[in-house]
């Protein structure tokens, strides 16, 4: 009984993991009928979610985080043009690829608009199964790749980032062997000098490695830290280094380490970012950083 009890809570977490696994589809569209017939097709394969105006589209947008928006062009509230504009005009949303549903009357210049706006694809209605099958399918390779292709430059700068967590102890080492020659000294100005040689020498170091840190982090980040500044110009430079150690989901023994800072200083920190930034209870510091 103990051994089947443990194999169906195997098979529930195994089935846990997998739903979570599964790319995202949100349906915008007033039309019941074509909401209908898009999610029979495209449930068999991903997690979808439905909305009937641009207005709802939006929320859904911030709630569900969709992988691909199917949206319709026209729709009551806010037409397919402007929920388009809202999602790629948003830090948080903007990532999001969207596949414009269109009538065949639908005008050359609309289209345009939407591609400079950041449409990925059009689908034009009435559509069959083989064809938005077909169009999400290959947006969906896309949506994936870009995100191994992240993941492994992730894994890439954490791997970085724990290097020069292990130099700066064997530096801490280095200096405390320093410290302990000084012990033996009795003239003060010899004691005064290598202590001014060790803060000279720490100091370099953690400059030095902390600029290696950012260029690696910025090439796989474009643009991180002035959109960082730009939601939140009152930071720091130390909250700045903290806000990029957090987006790799680092914790804070490992940030401590690398920032030659104590545990209790990184946690307090932490909580204190938390407040400037204004973070609802729920809302996970490491995932709030790594969507700017």
């Amino acid at each position: 009984m103990k051994v089947k009890l443990e194999r169906d809570q195997s098979s529930e977490l195994n089935c846990r993991k997998m739903e979570n696994n599964r790319n995202k589809v949100l349906i915008v569209d007033d039309n019941e009928s074509n909401v209908m017939v898009c999610q029979a097709i495209l449930e068999k394969h991903y997690i979808t979610e439905t909305a009937q105006d641009g207005e709802e589209g939006l929320k859904k947008v911030k709630t569900f985080s969709p992988d691909i928006v199917l949206l319709d062009w026209d729709m009551p509230l806010k037409n397919g043009y402007e929920v388009l504009k809202g999602i790629k005009g948003n830090d948080d949303t903007r990532h999001i690829q969207v596949i414009m549903m269109t009538g065949m009357m639908t005008e050359r210049d609309h289209m345009m608009k939407a591609y400079e706006a950041g449409v990925t694809d059009f689908i034009r209605k009435p559509f069959d199964v083989l064809e938005l099958n077909a169009r999400v399918n290959s947006v969906m390779r896309l949506v994936n790749f870009y995100k191994q292709q992240l993941d492994a430059s992730n894994r890439e700068l954490m791997s970085l980032s724990l290097q020069l967590a292990e130099n700066t102890r064997l530096f801490d080492k280095m200096l405390g062997e320093i410290s302990g020659m000084s012990g033996s000294l009795t003239d003060s100005e010899a004691k005064e000098k290598i202590n001014s040689i060790q803060q000279s020498f720490r100091f370099r170091i953690t400059e030095s490695t902390w600029k290696q840190f950012e260029e690696h982090f910025l090439a796989v980040h474009p643009g991180y830290f002035s959109r960082l500044l730009d939601k939140h110009p009152d930071l720091t430079k130390a909250e700045i280094k903290l806000c990029a150690l957090l987006s790799l989901n680092l914790d804070t023994k490992e940030i401590a380490a690398i920032l030659t800072q104590e545990y209790d200083s990184v946690r307090v920190s932490r909580t204190r970012l938390r407040k400037k930034l204004s973070l609802e209870n729920d809302e996970k510091l490491p995932n709030y950083l790594l969507k700017i």
